[in-house]
């Protein structure tokens, strides 16, 4: 199956009058109200099929897969002046994780990171977080399930993995009508899988965790957090299994108390601190984030650097103004627990909320917390997650550290 643009062997999508103009400014996504069901009904269509898709007036856009029944109808595979148009589709996705190795490999020294990244690295439906040996794959559309089995006989050329297991639960395969049943391809799935991160490492579960277990996308940003905590008092809300609140005690911060509502999630939390000698240090507390920063605050607790790294809020446009109001909560609760000239590092993973749309949520926290707020850097998602510049979705994690006085 080849994704030539000019070869007219694919069946073609028309869209609606003025429906290419995102796609002619490099977005990849088409939606199902812009395409023109008279003219190219969606009905004809399979889940997964490879697909030509063509404005009104008959010019080629771009060639993708399709989805007749979910919103994203369509998601292009190579625009209209790439130059993979004219390469098979096995070619392809060889060439797009080749390309997305090589350039983990010249970033990253260790074999600890997000190794290709969705639409980031132009494999839209496919997640691979890589533990070393170890790989977990999400795919999350019925394009890129029909090459499940080529995309692991590539990764486990490229790589070299001993482990490569799809993590299949996501509620978008459920919208793609994909099975959600796990499947390790090759070897067997360990228990625990290691992370190497900031100087500490972890051990986690290798199953049963939130997204693939880890959440490559803070790296950086621990890091930099990190580095301010040296004999600094720290919590750390929404904790998961500590790579924010571990990074800081290993940096030396003199005391962390780390809050999540998973019990499973802090016991694994504490297993690392011992792992990492620093577990006279860490203070857990399983609760919901609002009720525990609500009863630190009555117990008059003060902390020198307070994170803030919640889950996504916004996961839909409706959703936005309470997202936007509970994003404020939380900071409005966390700034009163910010010693004065302490540090509030705030971030928002929610795709709909845009950086300028948290800043003024924290600013109208610090306001209301009676604290002068000075932003010192915005924090984003590290480069093993690139975005696209054309499709602002796949710039989705935002953040601010700030000083507040």
């Amino acid at each position: 199956m080849k994704l030539m643009i000019d070869n007219t062997s694919h069946p073609v999508v028309k869209l609606k009058k003025g429906a290419e103009r995102r796609l002619l400014h490099g977005h990849l996504w088409v939606f199902s109200n812009e395409i023109d069901v008279e003219a190219t009904p969606l009905r004809n269509f399979e889940a997964g099929q490879i697909v030509s898709v063509e404005s009104r007036n008959g010019k080629t856009l771009g060639v993708g897969y399709i989805n007749p029944a979910t919103l994203i109808s369509v998601r292009l595979l190579a625009g209209q002046n790439s130059p993979a148009a004219e390469l098979e589709t096995r070619e392809l996705l060889r060439l797009r994780l080749e390309n997305a190795f090589k350039l983990r490999q010249q970033i990253y020294k260790e074999p600890w990171y997000r190794l290709v990244h969705a639409e980031g690295d132009l494999l839209p439906g496919l997640v691979v977080d890589r533990f070393d040996n170890v790989l977990i794959v999400q795919i999350t559309t019925a394009g890129m399930e029909r090459y499940a089995a080529a995309i692991t006989e590539d990764l486990a050329n490229l790589t070299g993995a001993t482990v490569i297991h799809f993590d299949n639960r996501s509620r978008l395969r459920e919208l793609e009508n994909l099975d959600t049943t796990d499947n390790t391809a090759i070897g067997q799935l360990p228990e625990q899988m290691v992370v190497r991160e900031n100087g500490c490492e972890f051990r986690i579960p290798s199953s049963g965790g939130q997204k693939t277990g880890w959440f490559y996308d803070h790296k950086d940003n621990r890091a930099t957090v990190a580095s301010l905590c040296t004999d600094r008092r720290v919590l750390d809300v929404f904790s998961y299994v500590g790579g924010w609140s571990l990074a800081a005690a290993v940096a030396g911060a003199r005391e962390v108390t780390a809050v999540d509502s998973s019990q499973t999630a802090l016991d694994c939390l504490q297993s690392n601190a011992d792992l990492n000698g620093v577990s006279e240090k860490i203070n857990v507390v399983c609760s919901d984030a609002i009720e525990a920063l609500k009863k630190l605050a009555s117990a008059g607790e003060q902390y020198d650097v307070v994170v803030i790294d919640p889950p996504a809020f916004i996961k839909r446009k409706k959703d936005f103004k309470k997202g936007v109001q509970h994003y404020e909560l939380l900071n409005r609760l966390a700034a009163k627990l910010v010693s004065p000239g302490g540090l509030l590092a705030s971030a928002s993973c929610s795709q709909a909320m845009p950086l300028a749309d948290l800043t003024a949520a924290v600013r109208r926290a610090a306001v209301k917390s009676g604290k002068e707020m000075h932003i010192l850097r915005t924090l984003a998602q590290g480069p093993d997650h690139p975005w696209i510049a054309g499709v602002p979705e796949t710039q989705y994690l935002k953040g601010l550290l700030a000083r507040l006085a």
